[in-house]
């Protein structure tokens, strides 16, 4: 945990590194604006993990497809943000967790919702 903590702060003084007449790339190529940089972890999988992944979960309400279609619709997600969360849930690292992700977006859909019943009742 420590070990982790020291990498992060070297990352961060890394991409907030200043030198006059000099654009540090590393303020976008880190993480972006205004985000920390990702600890690099390592990804490698055994084998038997990697049947593990690639055996057919079991998703409730529909496809998973589906299941994102219903959240960017409830929180009206424009089309470039849509896209980014597809890239993102599809990449090798975050595959794994894609069951997870959907059911904390599903979450804070229902979060969201209530919260604004709540506001409407209270304008009424």
């Amino acid at each position: 945990r420590s070990s982790d903590l020291k990498k992060l702060r070297q990352l961060r003084e890394k991409k907030q590194a200043f030198q006059e007449g000099m654009w540090n790339v590393n303020t976008i190529a880190m993480g972006g604006l205004g985000e920390d940089p990702e600890l690099q972890v390592d990804t490698r999988i055994s084998d038997e993990e990697d049947e593990e992944i690639r055996k057919p979960e079991e998703v409730s309400d529909g496809s998973e497809q589906d299941r994102f279609e219903l959240i960017w619709n409830a929180l009206k997600m424009p089309e470039s943000q849509r896209l980014d969360m597809a890239i993102k849930y599809s990449t090798l690292d975050k595959r794994g967790h894609l069951s997870q992700a959907l059911c904390l977006w599903e979450a804070c859909v229902d979060a969201i919702a209530k919260r604004e019943a709540v506001i409407a009742e209270l304008e009424a």
